[in-house]
Parts: C-alpha cells; structure tokens; sequence
C-alpha cells in the first residue's frame, strides 16, 4: 500500500474545548452539567434546545424580510463603523478622506 501524502504531517495540538467535552464524558458526577459546546441535553441524554433560543429561531423564520442573499463581502458591520465614525459629535475625519478597512 502506498504511504499517504499526509503522512509526514505532524499532529496539531488538541482542541482544548474537545479535551472538555471528553473529560466530561468521563465525569462520573451525578451533578455534572456539560455546558463546554453550547450544545445542552437532558437527563435522558436528548438535545435539548434553550427556549429563547427556540422563541429565537421562531422569530427570525417567521421574517418574511429575511432572504437568502448574501451579504456584502465587508459584510454588514462596515456601514455601522462608517456611520459611528462619520456621525460622532466631535468628527476628526473628513467625510471625503477617510478609509475603512
């Protein structure tokens, strides 16, 4: 069999937040909570979804103004730095002379 081209790559270091969750695996207390994902289950081990998370999702699904465009390629942050940058009280940037990066 022939060697694979990635066989000379060294290992990176362990994720530390997987090295939490395995370590909570191990966890034999009764009165562990393993909150290390963002992920949550049950007693009974289901997922379990935080309930302003799920009133969350409702919210935005029901948006009918949401589409599936996509976002500027500076995304949409850009516009907001431009605007605190540009309508600040005490403006040291000329409106004409200014980049954002």
């Amino acid at each position: 069999m022939q060697q694979s081209v990635f066989s000379k790559v060294n290992k990176g270091a362990a994720i530390e937040v997987f090295a939490l969750i395995r370590a909570c695996a191990k966890d034999t207390s009764p009165n562990k909570a393993d909150l290390s994902a963002g992920t949550y289950r049950t007693n009974e081990g289901k997922p379990w979804v935080l309930p302003v998370v799920r009133k969350t999702e409702i919210k935005i699904t029901s948006d009918e103004t949401i589409n599936h465009e996509y976002l500027p390629v500076l995304g949409e942050c850009k516009k907001h730095c431009e605007h605190t940058y540009i309508h600040t009280d005490v403006c040291i940037l000329n409106f004409h002379s200014y980049i954002l990066l």
